[in-house]
Parts: C-alpha cells; structure tokens; sequence
C-alpha cells in the first residue's frame, strides 16, 4: 500500500515536471521560474503559518530595533546621532526605508522582508539551476527560505541578512556571466551586489570578499584582458553606488561622507587587538558553536565532492569546485582573524556572512548528478517534506531532552549538535569512501545525499531557534513600539530626552533600543528606584504598565522626593497595543528640589557664603568686570542712569565678566553643590552662566522678572576656578542683577554626582 501510494505521488510530480518541459528552451525557462516562485511562495505561506510574526524583528536584540528605527525615521536618527556607523550601512536600510514612506509600518515591514527572502532564493535558484538543473533547484529555493541561521537573520532586522542576501545576488550574476554575450552587464550587477554587501558591513570585504573573489576567478577562467575588464567593470560600479548613496546621504542631512563610520570602526576594532571586549580569553566557546556546523560541513562535503568524487557533468563540476574554493578562502580569512583576537567565529551573526557560500555548496554536493525523471519527482517530494518536519517542528530532534539524557556525562547540553553533526559526518564520510571504492550500495543512491543535507541542517539548529518568539504578538509589539517612537519624535526635539527602562521589561528594552540603546538610555534600576539621578536637564521619559500612568507618576514623585528631586512638567502619554503590547510613557524633567540658603528652614542643609557681588557704592561689581566688546568702549556697555546698571549690547556676542574666584580645595571624589541667589531690579532679558577656569559653562540662567531668585547646580570636582557671565542675547539692552551671592551646600542627603 506504502509502494502504491509512493507510485502515485510519483507520478503526479512527474506530470508537473513534465509540463516544464515547453517546445522551446525559452517556454522551458519561463515555466521553471513559474515552478521556482510557487516554491518559494509554498515554502514562505508555511514558515508564514509555523512562525506567526517572523517578519517582525523579537524581543531585546538591541542592534535589530536599531536599524528597524533608521527604516523609520532617517533623517530623524540623524539629527540626533549625527554620524554614526548603524546609519552608514546604508544598502541594508534604504530599500525598508523606501517601504516605510510609502506603507504602513506593519505592511512595509512585511513586504520589505518578504522582498529580501525572494532575492535571496533568486540568487539561490539561479547557482543551482546552472549546475545541477531544475530539481535541485527545487531545495535550493526551498532550503533559502527554511534553513534555520536564514529563518533567524530574516527575523531581525541586522545586517547580517542583507550580507546573505547581496552575496548570493553576486554569486548568481557571476554564474550567469560565465558564456553569456551579456557578461558585461552581468559582471556590473555583480559589482553592484558585491558593492551592496560590503556597505552592510565592510568586514565583509575580508571573509565572503575574499571568497567571492576567489570563486570569480575559479569559475571565470578568463583571459587577463577580459579579467582586467572585470576589474574595471567592478570599480565602476561600487564608484556609480557609492557616489549615489552618498548623494542621498548629504540630502537627507548628513555633514561627512556616510561610509566615514565604518572605517573609523573598523580601525577602533583592529586597534582593540587583545583588549577587544568582544573577544574570547579562550576557545572553550567552540563547543557550543552550533553556528559553525552549516559552513563547515558545507566546506567538507564541498572538498569531497571537488576532490574524490566530482560530479560527472562538468558544469556541476566546475560550480562546486568554484563554491568550494571560495567558502575555503571565507572560512580561512576568518581564521585567521579569530587568532588575532577579532571574534569574527565567536560572534553568531559575523558567522552567517558564510552562508551565501554555504548554502549554494550544500545543496550542490549533496544532490545526485543525473537521476531518472521518476526519481527526480519522489526525490523533490521526499526532500521537501523532510526539510520541513525536521525544521519547522515545535522542538527538532537535534534538541530534545531525549536526546540530551544520551550526552548524560556532558556537564551542559550545548556541546550536543556539534558531537550529532561530528557523528554524522563521519559516518557519512565513511559510506561515501565505502561506496566510492566499491562501488557497492547500503541504500538506494537517491537518499545517500538528501539524507547528509537535512541531518546537517537539523544539526545547525541551535536550541533557542523553537523559542518564545515564536507570536502573533511580534506584529502588535512592532506596532506599539513605532507608535512610541513617533510620539516620542513629535513631543520631543533630538537629544532632549532619556529612557528610564526597567530592566525587566522587554518592552521598553526595544523601545530604547530604537534611539541606539545606550546613548539615550537613562537607567535599568528597577522603578521607582534608581542610583545616579540625571542632572542634565534632559527630559526623562518612563515605561510602565498600561493604564497605570498616574499611579506610576505617585511612585515617582515619592521616590524624587527621597532623593531631593523632584519631577517638573510632568506628562502622562498613553501607547495603545493589542494582546497586552500597549503601555504609557510618562514623561518629565528630573530636577533638583530647590533650597535658598537665605530663606529655607531645612535644619538638614547647611551652607556658607563663598562670594558676593552687589552694585552698591561705593565699590559696585560692575566697576571690576571685564568685558568682551565687539569694537564698543566697554565703559559704555553698562550704565547706571534708572537706579540700577543696565546692559547695552551692540553685537550678538557682548558680554561681560567677574574675575575668577578660586574654589576651596576638596577631595577627589567630592560633590560640591552650589547655589547662586540673584536680585532683579526689572524685568529685562538677562543671561547669567556659570564658567569654570576652561570657559565651559557649569549653570546657564535666563532672568526675564523681576524679584528674588535661587538656582542650585553641581559643580564637578576637577574645578579650580569659577566666575559669572552676563549677557543679553534676546533683547539690546537688559537690567543687570544689583546682587549676586553664591552659597556652597554640605546636604546630609544621599551624595549623587553631576
């Protein structure tokens, strides 16, 4: 009944092959790229249905919701970070970018994912067609969109994706230019993929750079003139790309040229050298580097079919050694940079730059040279099947605790894929060289091959690929976190704000992640609490459970309150989201509790007169300041004739000085609070700063009103010397203060720094 039933799939798979096959070998291309698409369409619906939210990047990968928010908003990233080398990588987001503008969020993050994973098996399909024909083809379009590393770089939103992807691109170009009369434009395309990969991360240029090449130069056995013409057709086109990226770059409002950052990176990376915080103090990582099993054993079974048993038709022969020499060359450069420390095997995602090698080499050395048309339609449909129960089950055999419980003397389960993918190869290897020197069979030819793809495959799997990311709630948590970011965007001007993020909460993890994590992060304490309050004057804004804003906001209050804080302007913005993934921002200004040492009855706070300036006779302050003029007499910038001294600017950078007054000494670690009371005469347009012996400015003051005032600030320990400033820069002429006293605090309260 199984034979019969195994019969009749054959033969309905045979009828649709043959239907391929049209009277002209035009029609013929044309109905197996129909054949191609419906692959990748039936294999992506399914991923689609087993991995609900796939094309939405997971929870806390900090550099994925980066580059997700560089999709959204650029220019805005820009103003706020100004070059950074998240946003120089310009070929990965610009395309997502284009979505964005033109779709909804959750739309164009879903057609722009789905576009990245068709090029990919494009490229995918075009190398294995070429070799091996239309079957094997077949598994290479469906093994793009359901390897397991591929599946993971599609669900973030790193580079790492588009490296995959412009590699396979190129690869396919230049196996299509090989005996083309359109070599020309297919080796341009190339460079324009190739250009394209090495934007999204120039290491690139050194790991598949380096094995693309190699693959170009074994593959296109070319004459040095029209090699040389190679050469020329690449340069032009990384040239053409990167000037026009470039231009877009200067328009959307960058001031350096946009690849700037990378270099400057990688130059910092290699400088780290042994104090790379990145880099192992050992190998002991190696036995739980399940990421390396995929280009590894593609690189050996790629050797064994280049150098014991090659294919039987030359082209398929010629493509796997190319293949082969070019992920050797990957494999190897990378080496050799994990010996100097670089952590280019250690690190998951600079791995899987090797699959637009290994993916193609596999599925080349791994499916059979010639093989009847019956064979070829059970084969297709054997493999197909197999790839996804093994891959898209709830928990792959390669990870059960079943499995686990044979590794029993192993100290911690990770070292169990690499010991299975070790096992398989050997064993493999062994019936190969058996088969191949004795030419007898321990089972039918069709599975030998199919069987060593899919047990590599499932041996690559690491153990959190079957994890809690698997949700339809990845779409709502996209969803509310860009709903935050717009907020955010349109309340708050670049560099004003802070995230308060408890480290606990997933959410607000991708929240802040979008604003490049920790430049804009403020803390991770636990709320209410907190160690270091922020005293920059910055907005802080706080994530907390929906609906709960105005309790959260009591919290904060009396948290503050402990700590001689208190919050200023106080906002409470709801971010509504489906199944839970909604919350509020609150958002504020932290400042210090203010306490005038003339009027407060704090008996915790004590203070001591440091220095006074009064525009009383008959020795005024204002007869010992210095001035800066632009070609103005100075004694003509102040005068006295309403009762009080008035500033008269006549340029927009007059301004006048008190001479420096040296700081008491204190100890290194000392905290210093000050507080400088002023007395306005008249409303007026004062500007009062703080300066240190180094001009920066401590405190900047704006006196609109009359009246007496009082305003606290932190002086940091190095100062030796400090002087105030007066200026008038939103009116000509402006009272000036007819006293100025400092104070310095010795608070009992809990120390912070400035």
């Amino acid at each position: 009944m199984s034979d019969s039933r195994c019969s009749i799939a054959s033969r309905a798979l045979d009828q649709v092959i043959r239907l391929c096959d049209g009277p002209t070998p035009q029609d013929q291309w044309k109905r197996h790229t129909a054949l191609l698409i419906m692959m990748w369409s039936l294999c992506t619906v399914l991923l689609m249905q087993f991995r609900p939210g796939y094309t939405f990047p997971p929870f806390e990968l900090l550099d994925s919701w980066i580059y997700t928010s560089y999709m959204w908003d650029w220019k805005n990233q820009i103003a706020d970070f100004g070059p950074t080398y998240y946003g120089s990588r310009l070929s990965w987001f610009l395309p997502g970018i284009v979505f964005q503008s033109i779709l909804p969020a959750a739309t164009a993050n879903i057609c722009f994912k789905l576009t990245v994973s068709a090029l990919l098996a494009l490229g995918c399909g075009v190398i294995i067609y070429r070799g091996k024909g239309l079957a094997a083809a077949l598994l290479a379009v469906g093994l793009s969109v359901l390897c397991p590393q591929i599946i993971v770089a599609l669900h973030s939103d790193y580079v790492d994706t588009g490296v995959i992807m412009y590699g396979v691109l190129t690869l396919a170009c230049i196996t299509l230019a090989k005996d083309s009369r359109k070599w020309p434009g297919w080796i341009f395309l190339a460079g324009l993929c190739f250009t394209g990969m090495a934007i999204c991360n120039l290491s690139t240029l050194t790991a598949p750079g380096v094995g693309i090449a190699l693959f170009h130069l074994v593959w296109l056995r070319w004459s040095f003139k029209r090699q040389a013409i190679c050469v020329g057709l690449y340069l032009a086109a990384a040239g053409l790309l990167i000037v026009a990226i470039d231009f877009i770059s200067r328009r959307a409002g960058a001031s350096t040229h946009f690849l700037k950052p990378q270099i400057d990176m990688l130059f910092y990376m290699n400088g780290l050298k042994d104090s790379n915080p990145w880099s192992p103090k050992n190998w002991d990582w190696i036995t739980s580097a399940v990421w390396l099993v995929l280009p590894v054993c593609s690189l050996l079974c790629g050797l064994f079919r280049s150098l014991v048993a090659p294919a039987t038709d030359a082209t398929a022969r010629h493509l796997t050694l190319a293949l082969t020499c070019g992920l050797a060359a990957s494999l190897g450069t990378a080496f050799i940079f994990e010996l100097r420390g670089m952590g280019v095997l250690l690190l998951y995602y600079y791995v899987t730059f090797h699959l637009c090698l290994a993916v193609p080499l596999l599925v080349l050395s791994c499916t059979p040279d010639k093989r009847p048309r019956k064979e070829t339609a059970l084969w297709t449909a054997g493999a197909l099947v197999a790839l996804l129960a093994f891959i898209l089950c709830a928990n792959s055999l390669a990870h059960s605790k079943t499995l686990f419980g044979l590794f029993s003397f192993l100290k911690a389960p990770q070292p169990v894929p690499l010991i299975l993918a070790g096992l398989l190869m050997t064993v493999a290897g062994f019936v190969a060289l058996f088969v191949h020197f004795t030419g007898k069979q321990f089972m039918p030819k069709i599975l030998r091959g199919e069987f060593l793809l899919l047990g590599i495959v499932v041996c690559s799997q690491y153990d959190g690929f079957n994890g809690p990311e698997i949700s339809d709630h990845l779409r709502d948590r996209y969803r509310a976190v860009h709903a935050a970011y717009r907020i955010v965007a349109e309340h708050f001007p670049p560099r004003s704000f802070r995230y308060w993020i408890d480290g606990t909460q997933r959410d607000g993890i991708s929240v802040a992640s979008t604003k490049l994590w920790g430049y804009r992060l403020f803390t991770l304490e636990l709320f209410p609490d907190f160690e270091k309050p922020d005293l920059s004057g910055n907005t802080i804004i706080l994530l907390g459970a929906p609906g709960k804003g105005s309790e959260n906001l009591t919290r904060l209050y009396e948290a503050l309150a402990r700590r001689d804080f208190e919050p200023v302007d106080p906002q409470i913005m709801p971010v509504p989201g489906k199944a839970g993934a909604g919350f509020d921002l609150i958002s504020f200004t932290m400042q210090l509790r203010t306490y005038d040492p003339e009027r407060s009855t704090n008996e915790k706070i004590f203070s001591e007169g440091f220095a006074s300036y009064t525009s009383a006779e008959p020795d005024p302050y204002t007869s010992h300041l210095g001035f800066v003029a632009g070609g103005t007499r100075a004694g003509d910038l102040i005068t006295s004739e309403s009762g009080y001294p008035i500033f008269h600017r006549t340029q927009q950078d007059d301004h006048a000085a008190t001479h420096f007054a040296p700081l008491p000494p204190g100890k290194p670690d000392d905290v210093r609070e000050f507080a400088l009371v002023l007395e306005m005469p008249a409303d007026g347009a004062c500007t009062v700063m703080v300066q240190d012996e180094h001009f920066n400015n401590l405190k900047t003051i704006l006196l609109t009103s009359a009246g007496h005032s009082c305003h606290n600030f932190f002086i940091p320990a190095a100062v030796k010397e400090l002087r105030i400033v007066l200026a008038s820069y939103d009116q000509p002429n402006t009272p000036l203060p007819t006293r100025m006293t400092l104070y310095r605090f010795k608070r009992e309260s809990v120390a912070v720094s400035p």
